[in-house]
């Protein structure tokens, strides 16, 4: 329970992030017709904010490594708070495509810096649990926040919606500044000596694990409408009831991830969710067409699109031991890698005319290649992650 109060200031952060992250997903046509804008190009907006994430993610860190990690997270909510206030006071598009890519730049340096702090606050038996608890806030936005955003952009506007989610900013600085305990931290380390520290064979191995096994879930997750729309058979009605299911199935399998990894290691942890991955989608191809079944598997994918970020982390971390803080960050721009590698070639198949269950198929191809370098991963550099 002490962990999770002193955590609480990071969950409060993703929430925030997860808010700002998700939420032009559901106010894309409320944005379009304010601004006359087409879908594609409010879908700029968010493809913006992922190329601010993996900008700003390693850049960020870079430069802030030298300062007391407390201090850093609270900029960095303040750096927030001013970008997505711009974004919602912005008058064209250009301008807004901006605000939306400078928006992006805290996301992933606030995960990174935020799980080490979270991992130096836990016992060492509970560390990816730690992890988990700061991501929960990230679940949480999924499952109540952009509901309730969305719905009120469809009642005052997206403009006031964007200026709450800026609030949140300044309400996560405001606890981390009360709530979060202060950590230790290296006041020497240089940008160079940081880099130099990180890059190594495993921890570039551990990065295009994560772009592409973690792809192959995005692969499904972009095209969920059309695969439950056209291919299962949902009713249109039904649609806001199956995103509940999906954020209830993140959020039981980002607590998931933790324990498991906690309970046998990183690497099976690893092993038994991408090998879950890879069964699932492959259920998914041959058995959505079966609304019922579809149901079930959808909350299935959702247990697994968030029980694998834990473990990453982890192996990250015991493969930049000495350059944790980069390492983190440079996994939040993989996952937002894997996030458009995913939802590019998951496309693919319905460009050719395929049936809208084939995206699930290229995320097994995506999941299975992942699979196979942390298996080759493991067999080259496994005594680094037995400890």
């Amino acid at each position: 329970m002490k962990m999770i109060r002193q955590l609480f200031p990071l969950a409060m952060g993703g929430i925030a992030l997860g808010s700002t992250e998700f939420i032009l997903m559901g106010l894309m046509r409320n944005i379009g017709q304010n601004m006359h804008l087409s879908d594609s190009e409010v879908g700029h907006f968010i493809a913006a904010y992922a190329i601010g994430v993996v900008v700003g993610a390693p850049t960020l860190v870079a430069f802030s490594t030298r300062f007391q990690p407390q201090r850093v997270l609270i900029f960095l909510m303040l750096l927030f708070t001013l970008c997505n206030g711009l974004f919602a006071l912005m008058p064209s598009y250009e301008t807004l495509l901006i605000a939306r890519f400078l928006s992006g730049l805290p996301h992933g340096a606030f995960f990174g810096i935020g799980a080490i702090v979270a991992k130096q606050l836990a016992p060492k038996e509970q560390e990816a649990m730690a992890i988990s608890v700061m991501f929960a806030g990230l679940t949480i936005a999924n499952l109540l926040v952009i509901p309730l955003f969305t719905h009120l952009g469809e009642v005052i506007g997206w403009r006031p919606v964007m200026a709450l989610i800026a609030a949140l900013g300044l309400i996560t600085a405001f606890c981390i500044g009360v709530f979060l305990p202060k950590v230790a931290y290296e006041r020497n380390v240089t940008l160079q000596k940081e880099m130099r520290r990180f890059f190594s064979i495993p921890s570039v191995m551990i990065l295009l694990i994560t772009a592409l096994g973690c792809g192959g879930l995005f692969s499904w997750l972009s095209y969920i409408e059309p695969l439950m729309l056209d291919y299962a058979h949902l009713p249109e009605s039904q649609m806001p009831t199956l995103m509940i299911v999906i954020g209830i199935g993140m959020v039981i399998g980002n607590f998931f991830g933790g324990w498991l990894t906690d309970k046998i290691q990183p690497m099976p942890a690893s092993a038994v969710i991408f090998t879950s991955m890879i069964s699932i989608l492959l259920l998914v191809f041959f058995f959505s067409g079966t609304l019922e079944v579809a149901w079930v598997l959808t909350f299935f994918c959702a247990i697994i699109a968030m029980s694998v970020g834990a473990p990453l982390n982890i192996i990250m971390f015991r493969a930049a031991p000495r350059a944790q803080m980069m390492g983190a960050a440079f996994m939040q721009a993989a996952f937002n890698l894997a996030n458009t590698l995913g939802a590019y070639w998951g496309g693919k198949p319905l460009q050719w005319g395929y049936t809208s269950n084939y995206p699930s198929l290229v995320g097994v191809a995506m999941a299975s290649t992942g699979f196979l370098f942390a298996l080759l991963l493991y067999r080259r550099y496994g005594t680094l992650f037995r400890s």
